[in-house]
């Protein structure tokens, strides 16, 4: 059937789309910064504190730097961890380059701490993964839910970041918490468990699967 008033249907549609894209807002500000190494004289919360770099050469609100010997061709990270869970599709960071030991990476990769294993895995579909100076590089990926992001980056010296930027909103806030279970077992009896996740004073939630780690003590 032929809408009546196609022009306003798709006015509605396209502000749907809008409303969804620009959803997320960059969180960086919210998290815990931690790195590999980081030089003493440098700065490692720069990468967060919301400066608007305006070239990779722009150092006037400090940087992160990593220079040290041997670190040619060596693999270093930047780490945001986050207070609680987020949905998180998007990277922007702006490297920073002195023109002499601190020099543009060239090759990046992008992790998360999945929140179920509890191992590091690269952010699926990732587009981008930028190492170019004078802009941020922006990475976007299939939507993530995790607490803790980390940035890894290579060059023929020492690398540096000017800001990092990732963009979530709030997600699901998963059960974390352990369970203490005493009892006398009898060999060839059977013990049953039965843990359930709940919000404050409600009722329990369906949908999670538990994993548990039992010790039997003699």
């Amino acid at each position: 059937m032929t809408p009546r008033f196609p022009g306003l249907f798709a006015l509605m549609l396209l502000s749907l789309s809008a409303t969804t894209l620009f959803a997320q807002t960059n969180i960086a500000t919210n998290a815990t910064v931690t790195t590999s190494y980081v030089s003493s004289w440098e700065t490692l919360g720069a990468v967060n504190d919301g400066y608007e770099p305006s070239s990779s050469g722009d150092k006037s609100h400090g940087a992160y730097g990593n220079w040290q010997q041997n670190v040619t061709n060596t693999w270093n990270w930047v780490q945001y961890t986050f207070p609680s869970y987020y949905k998180i599709s998007r990277s922007d960071v702006y490297w920073w380059t002195d023109g002499s030991g601190i020099a543009l990476p060239y090759a990046c990769k992008l992790e998360y701490l999945d929140p179920v294993q509890k191992t590091w895995k690269a952010v699926p579909n990732a587009v981008g993964l930028g190492v170019k100076g004078d802009q941020y590089n922006t990475t976007t990926f299939d939507t993530i839910l995790t607490k803790q992001v980390r940035l890894s980056f290579v060059s023929t010296a020492a690398q540096g970041i000017l800001e990092w930027k990732v963009f979530g909103e709030t997600g699901e806030q998963l059960p974390e918490g352990s369970v203490s279970y005493a009892a006398t077992l009898v060999k060839g009896d059977t013990t049953t468990i039965r843990v359930y996740a709940r919000h404050s004073l409600t009722k329990p939630i369906e949908g999670y699967q538990f994993k548990l780690d039992v010790t039997i003590n003699h």
